[in-house]
């Protein structure tokens, strides 16, 4: 079992956790749990890339126990994958996928197989314009990337204390433990008569310096 931060959770709850880390193994492989057993994972996310051979999820490799408020950015691949948990004998609800998900067997969207008579799944989303593949999982629904941006698009969602809505990202993040958000601020000030500017990270601007004359 291969977790970014718990390998096997048995009987515990694990929250507010995050992993931006690769993450690979062999068998039940998660961005932020590998097994998860008789607990809960609540308000955790993952934004890297997760691989495995068996039950690989964004944030759970295998579930039996509850996944609640939870989401994946980061590619998923390898087999019975999904984008938030490969396996899912337990239940899920209110978790969302962005991110890249690819493979061979039960390979969904938001939610791996349900293998379990038990499995639910309540008020998942994936963004269909990243998994093209439709997921036929009760209870998920792929939606395009603009409507993560709106909070109606999240049925029976807590805006008001479990998550908020970002704006720079254009998806809901998690208020416990918010994911950094780009920063935008343009900056120019003067030290020692030189003036130093200060840009947003990965972002291209054309300046042009002129001189003057203050006096």
């Amino acid at each position: 079992y291969v977790g970014g931060v718990v390998g096997h959770s048995f009987g515990s709850t694990v929250t507010n956790c995050y992993n931006t880390g690769t993450v690979s193994g062999n068998y039940e492989v998660g961005g932020v749990v590998g097994r998860g057993c008789d607990g809960r994972v609540t308000s955790c996310y993952n934004t890297g890339a997760v691989s495995g051979n068996y039950a690989v999820g964004g944030v759970v490799g295998w579930n039996n126990g509850g996944v609640i408020n939870c989401y994946n950015t980061g590619a998923v691949s390898g087999n019975s994958v999904g984008g938030v948990v490969g396996l899912n004998e337990g239940g899920v609800i209110n978790c969302y996928n962005t991110g890249a998900v690819s493979g061979t067997g039960d390979s969904v969207g938001a939610v791996g197989s349900n293998t379990a008579y038990y499995s639910t799944v309540t008020s998942c989303y994936y963004d269909n314009t990243v998994y093209t593949e439709a997921d036929t999982t009760d209870g998920v629904t792929g939606m395009a990337t603009a409507n993560f941006a709106v909070e109606s698009s999240f049925s029976g969602w807590d805006f008001d204390s479990v998550w908020k809505m970002s704006a720079s990202l254009g998806r809901p993040i998690l208020t416990a433990i918010p994911e950094p958000e780009p920063n935008n601020d343009f900056n120019i000030k003067y030290v020692d008569g030189k003036a130093v500017v200060t840009v947003p990270k990965d972002d291209t601007y054309t300046i042009i310096f002129a001189s003057y004359d203050n006096g």
